[in-house]
């Protein structure tokens, strides 16, 4: 038998996606529609003969190969460049390239030269202070912190003999107060109207005018002197020298006597109950070292 060739177009049923679930079709046994715009735009389905299109399953093919993807350079870059993501592998194979920004400049500390040096800089309008310990870098924002709860001029008490504020909190402070009690500011006395007034002594002699007021009471006393008459002359005779006269006593004439000092006119303790503490005042900064 021949064999006859017959020339002829296979054309696909197509339609948009609105089109195929409006019309809703039953499209014939082995027919094929496909979408071919809007959602799910190149999907397509395969008829059985009786099931309407929104009834019928998308066709799928075969599962593809898998894929993979590392992280390839993590690239910083300067601030006015943008963040980006760079696949230089493949679609199946992707390897990313990422380029991460910096952040925006923060404080320059300057003239770090070594331990203990001292530097300022400015900070919102404040000047702060910073150092270089064997411990590292002193962080500004623990100074600016202090700075506001310990103020130039605030008196810090411990029992801690070998703490030191200079170490643990940073600023210039100074011991302040050894031997003397502190006193509040009083603005209605003359003596004790400003900060840092100093008095006082710890031991005290009296004056006479600081002394209490008293009497020492002695009773009055007179003393009786014999006198023999004819014996001449006598400094307890009123009369003088008289042979007429007969023996008698003479009485010396009443008298108050004075009483002999006692006391040793040393010092006395003038100090009130008390406790020790350790005391620092902190200074202006960038001053020296001294005690008060």
């Amino acid at each position: 038998m021949a064999t006859k060739i017959v020339s002829a177009i296979l054309r696909i049923r197509r339609g948009s996606y609105e089109s195929w679930n409006t019309n809703n079709p039953v499209l014939m046994e082995g027919e094929t529609g496909v979408i071919i715009s809007g959602v799910d735009k190149g999907k397509f389905k395969v008829g059985d003969g009786f099931s309407t299109w929104k009834e019928l399953e998308y066709t799928i093919g075969a599962d593809g190969e898998a894929a993979t993807v590392a992280v390839g350079k993590v690239q910083t870059v300067e601030n006015n460049i943008p963040a980006g993501v760079e696949n230089v592998g493949t679609s199946l194979n992707a390897v990313l390239n990422f380029k991460i920004p910096k952040g925006e400049p923060g404080i320059t500390i300057p003239d770090i030269k070594g331990l203990a040096h001292e530097s300022e800089i400015g900070l919102d309008d404040t000047t702060y202070v910073y150092k270089v310990h064997e411990n590292g870098l002193r962080q500004i924002a623990i100074e600016a912190l202090l700075s506001h709860i310990y103020p130039p001029g605030t008196i810090y008490e411990t029992t801690d003999m070998g703490f030191d504020p200079n170490v643990s909190f940073g600023g210039t402070w100074v011991p302040w107060g050894q031997g003397r009690v502190s006193v509040g500011v009083d603005p209605e006395d003359e003596e004790l109207n400003e900060a840092e007034m100093m008095d006082g002594e710890k031991e005290h002699i009296l004056t006479q005018d600081e002394m209490p007021s008293h009497t020492h009471i002695q009773d009055q006393h007179r003393h009786t002197v014999p006198y023999k008459a004819g014996s001449g002359t006598s400094t307890g005779n009123p009369a003088g020298s008289n042979s007429s006269a007969t023996d008698s006593n003479v009485n010396s004439a009443y008298t108050t006597p004075t009483n002999q000092k006692t006391g040793g006119g040393l010092a006395h303790n003038n100090m009130m109950p008390y406790i020790t503490v350790y005391k620092w005042k902190r200074e202006e900064r960038n001053q020296g070292n001294g005690s008060r």
